[in-house]
Parts: structure tokens; C-alpha cells; sequence
């Protein structure tokens, strides 16, 4: 029995750490697809204005 329990807490503590990689690895991807957005608006913006 007491097996099983410490089985249930391992798996439960597994899962949330594998929760809070998934989420810090979305956020990371975010940042990074959102810098990358503002450096092709930035290049246009400057394309923009050396053409007016």
C-alpha cells in the first residue's frame, strides 16, 4: 500500500514538472516569434521610408 502511494506522489510530482517545462518552453517560443515579427516590422517600416 505504501508503495502504491509513493508511486501516486511520484507520478503526480513527474507530471507537474513536465507541466511547467512545457509552459516556460511555450512562453520562450513566444518571446521568441514576437521578436522575430518585430524585426521583419522594423525592416519594412525602414524599407518604407527610404522609398518615400
Amino acid at each position: 500500500m505504501k508503495s502504491a502511494i509513493a508511486l501516486i506522489f511520484f507520478a503526480c510530482i513527474a507530471g507537474s514538472m513536465a507541466n511547467n517545462i512545457g509552459n516556460e518552453l511555450l512562453t520562450t517560443l513566444a518571446g521568441h516569434g514576437q521578436q522575430f515579427l518585430n524585426q521583419i516590422v522594423t525592416s519594412l517600416q525602414q524599407n518604407v521610408a527610404a522609398l518615400a
